[in-house]
């Protein structure tokens, strides 16, 4: 999850035609900073808060799940809205989150394999190749397979230093394991797989240091978020993306359990999913809406990293979020020891 460099906390009481109902509240929306965060302020906890008069504070999560379970565990819940992987309301719903309240958050235009009972997607997207046309003019990479060839493709490969983000999943593939067969993951053939790219694999740390590798021309070939990738592209990177079996996630909004302000909470969450917001979320980070009423502008550069774009889902893999909800933890510790071992 994560995909933006983290932020310090950055307080809002904003305040626009108030409400009787909210008229003295404030929320926190809690979310993984950078360009998410800046786009969530702007389509999201602006516009809720000049409507509703709600004060909206927000904080910054560091990619540990665990402060959130602290909190409900205490019962001293201080977060109300959180940008969340699928997997955590997945796999927690009702003892970490809240379910959502349908009758407040409009899920009929949203893709029913996204909605969850505690969860609802904000935004699509997709883990896929690209690479560096500098380096490979006009014989580039087509597959996983060419990532993992370099003696056919020589150059740096980069890959997010965690057990998601395709890490597992794209060596699997590379080594010949069918789509509908990847999960369970098979930890020790992905590492095995790993292992033959030696030192032409490194790893980023954030969607920003991604981005930062691929402007500056120090890796060749990412698995990439396309969102990012996007990004870098425009400006300046000579990157495209490889739309052969990518894989396809998605980014979610739930209530922390225990929430003072759960109602609330619901209602700005009604305000993420709604056509407007969606419209605009494409312009902010480069990940496609999830509402079928949006109408998001793009540039022919932003279709070539769209998920949503016709022909790009043809070979889609959709990641599976409720293996991921039992087995996180497991994946985390399998790979930090892997990476640990080298």
């Amino acid at each position: 999850m994560k995909r933006f460099l983290a932020a310090s906390t950055i307080a809002f009481a904003l305040a626009g035609g108030s409400s009787a109902s909210f008229a003295a509240e404030e929320i926190t929306f809690v979310g993984w900073g950078g360009a998410s965060q800046e786009m969530f302020t702007k389509v999201m906890i602006e516009p809720f808060a000049q409507r509703t008069g709600v004060g909206v504070k927000q904080d910054v999560m560091d990619g540990n799940y665990a402060k959130i379970k602290a909190m409900v565990d205490a019962d001293r819940v201080t977060w109300d809205v959180f940008h969340s992987d699928p997997f955590f309301p997945v796999g927690s719903c009702g003892t970490y989150a809240e379910k959502i309240d349908t009758a407040v958050v409009d899920v009929s235009h949203l893709p029913k394999k996204m909605v969850s009972d505690c969860a609802v997607p904000v935004f699509q997207y997709a883990f896929l190749l690209v690479y560096n046309t500098e380096k490979y003019g006009n014989n580039p990479p087509k597959t996983w397979g060419d990532f993992f060839d370099t003696e056919k493709f020589p150059g740096k490969r980069a890959m997010y230093n965690a057990a998601w983000a395709g890490t597992l999943e794209v060596p699997l593939l590379a080594d010949g394991v069918a789509a509908d067969q990847l999960f369970p993951l098979d930890y020790d053939r992905a590492f095995k797989k790993l292992d033959t790219l030696g030192s032409s694999l490194v790893f980023f740390d954030t969607g920003a240091q991604m981005q930062e590798m691929m402007e500056r021309g120090e890796v060749d070939m990412v698995v990439s978020w396309s969102g990012r990738a996007y990004n870098a592209v425009k400006n300046g990177a000579k990157f495209k993306p490889v739309w052969t079996q990518p894989l396809a996630t998605y980014d979610v909004l739930m209530v922390p359990k225990g929430s003072k302000h759960r109602e609330t909470g619901m209602k700005m969450i009604a305000e993420a999913v709604s056509p407007e917001a969606q419209s605009r979320i494409t312009d902010f980070v480069g990940y496609a809406p999830v509402n079928d009423q949006a109408t998001p502008k793009a540039d022919d550069v932003l279709k070539q990293f769209l998920i949503t774009t016709p022909g790009h889902a043809d070979e889609l893999i959709v990641v599976d979020q409720a293996w991921y909800a039992k087995n996180q933890e497991e994946a985390t510790k399998r790979f930090t020891d892997w990476v640990s071992s080298k």
